[in-house]
């Protein structure tokens, strides 16, 4: 037999089959079905990795994280123990109030699973909050369910910013009730039903209890978005002022009968100081700007490119002006107007301004993801160089947070290793000596003395130190000199000594010259009682390096390493009667 002859076409035809055979899997990369599934996946193992690394730091280098936990270790002894180890020192009295909640969630945790494995399951609840609430966000909305995967995998990236890693759990979990209860608003204003309403007040109630910021600014966005809505008829007032209702009643109970007037025994943590407009607009980005900050902007442009990449095309007047997106973009507008209203510090907390920068960040996705969403179920998003920017974004931080973890880590097990000298029940004080970053790690590490080795240190957060924490407190706290001395009193030894006039009388104090104010600012010099260290704490657990001569009270050191310092007080410098209250408590003395 002959087989036929090849004909001219078929010799053509022969290479353009092959290359098809060679590009094949590039080709099938070009299906949004195929880009979704390694969506999915991608996040499954991300996920994974992330948990892993949070539960394996068991020093929890996080700046505000040993304090909490040191606090949640203290409720679990009272609350499932009676207080056998720590009843004759603290007290908690229950009150439904903001922080609860939180405290409660952590001490079971420390209960369940121990300090450390409770800290690490706490952490990964933490961590993945806001990511179920995004999703069920969009799931309330029907909100662009093919972009679903995408969320996930930056919503790491969000999960992981500055107050995480300041050790801000409750704020945190905060922003996932506000999140939460944002969708279920959305769903009863398409449908009134009365399960949907006791969701509703529940998630609204439990949000409280976590934190204020999520009654005052789920209140604000309520508002904001129900104003944008009747502008567009898509809602009555009726309506509104129904789902306003519970949070004004909150709102209402909360500062008409729950707070507390300042007093001795509820004293103010922090001064009022709503900062400057300069500082603030440098501070926009500070959600985002962490350790040295070299890759954060990189991962900032990474952000931004999942999400305007896909919707490039779709960025004019038209789209812009739908009234999904309308109201997004009129929420980030509102909370950046909130960012810049609120103070820096007020009584009870600092850092309060920059807790609506997050929401910003919030509004603007939804808003991108709204663009997106016009029929097409946010199938825009379902592309490669997404797929590659969101996994380049979610491993490239997760690497970042790594590099510098692993260190603070390590210096926390470092300073942990000095605290195993304590005796038992000795009562510490903590000394924190290092120039403040934008993270501290060590800042809050003497709580460990609490944890480890069940001492005593006056500095956890608690009612009689003014801190929101108003159901726990200390039965008798030992003398708390402002957390700040030391590097006060390093930057009065540095500073310019000049005279100054005032009514005609000539005043001589310390300055240092501000260059971004540029004007001189008068130090602060924050006094210390001495004789009450000596009489009242056994130990100082100074972090390193320090100066010798900054402590005035004599010491013998007790153990030490290149982390800190453990040093035993000698108790016979104790003069009773020597301290003796003045006329004038200045605010840094409690």
């Amino acid at each position: 037999m002959h087989s036929p002859p090849t004909t001219e076409s078929q010799l053509e035809a022969a290479p353009i089959a092959a290359r098809r055979g060679f590009l094949a899997p590039l080709a099938a990369l070009r299906d949004p079905d195929r880009i979704e599934r390694l969506g999915w996946a991608a996040a499954a193992v991300l996920y994974a990795a992330y948990a892993a690394y949070i539960a394996q730091l068991t020093s929890l280098p996080f700046q505000d994280s040993p304090n909490h936990l040191a606090r949640g270790a203290v409720l679990a002894d009272l609350l499932f123990q009676h207080g056998a180890q720590f009843g004759q020192i603290f007290a908690f009295h229950f009150r439904p109030i903001p922080y609860i909640l939180h405290d409660l969630l952590l001490a079971g945790c420390i209960e369940l699973f121990g300090p450390a494995a409770g800290a690490g399951v706490f952490n990964t609840v933490v961590l993945l909050s806001l990511p179920g609430a995004l999703l069920f966000y969009m799931h309330a909305n029907d909100l662009a369910p093919r972009a679903r995967w995408l969320i996930c995998l930056i919503s790491l990236y969000l999960s992981t910013d500055w107050f995480f890693l300041a050790g801000f759990t409750a704020f945190r979990l905060a922003l996932a009730m506000i999140v939460v209860n944002l969708g279920l608003a959305d769903m009863l204003r398409r449908r009134w039903s009365a399960p949907r309403v006791a969701a509703f007040v529940a998630v609204l109630w439990l949000g409280y209890l976590i934190h204020l910021t999520t009654l005052v600014f789920f209140t604000t966005a309520l508002a904001v978005g129900g104003a944008v809505r009747l502008l567009h008829r898509q809602t009555n007032v009726r309506l509104e002022i129904c789902l306003l209702f519970p949070a004004i009643a909150l709102l209402a109970l909360h500062f008409g009968v729950l707070v507390e007037p300042y007093s001795a025994a509820n004293p103010r943590a922090y001064l009022f100081e709503w900062g400057d407009l300069g500082l603030k607009i440098e501070s926009l980005l500070d959600e985002f700007e962490r350790f040295d900050g070299r890759l954060s902007k990189p991962m900032m442009a990474a952000l931004a490119g999942c999400l305007l990449w896909p919707i490039r095309r779709d960025l004019h007047r038209s789209a812009l002006n739908k009234p999904a997106v309308l109201e997004q973009l009129a929420l980030a507008v509102v909370f950046v107007g909130v960012y810049l209203v609120l103070p820096r510090d007020y009584g009870e907390a600092a850092f309060v301004d920059v807790r609506a920068l997050p929401m910003v960040a919030l509004f603007l996705i939804f808003a991108c993801l709204h663009v997106a969403d016009d029929g097409s179920a946010g199938r825009a998003f379902n592309t490669l160089p997404v797929l590659v920017l969101a996994v380049l974004l979610a491993v490239t931080n997760l690497a970042y947070l790594a590099i510098h973890l692993n260190g603070s880590n390590a210096k926390s097990a470092r300073y942990r290793a000095v605290v195993a000298s304590v005796p038992r029940g000795a009562y510490v004080l903590p000394v924190y000596t290092q120039p403040l970053y934008t993270l501290a790690p060590l800042m809050h590490a003497g709580s460990y003395a609490v944890l480890d080795r069940g001492a005593i240190v006056p500095t956890l957060f608690s009612r009689d130190r003014g801190d929101p924490m108003k159901y726990f407190r200390y039965r008798h706290r030992p003398y708390l000199p402002d957390d700040g001395w030391y590097l006060s009193l390093e930057k009065w030894n540095k500073g310019t000594e000049a005279t100054y006039a005032v009514e005609g009388r000539t005043y001589r104090w310390r300055f240092s010259f501000s260059k971004r104010q540029g004007q001189w600012k008068m130090l602060d010099l924050v006094p210390v009682d001495w004789n009450r260290i000596a009489c009242e704490y056994d130990f100082l657990l100074v972090t390193q390096p320090f100066e010798a001569a900054h402590i005035r009270v004599p010491t013998t050191l007790a153990a030490a390493n290149d982390t800190a310092a453990l040093l035993a007080v000698n108790k016979h410098e104790c003069r009773p009667d020597a301290s003796q209250k003045r006329q004038v408590q200045l605010p840094y003395e409690h």
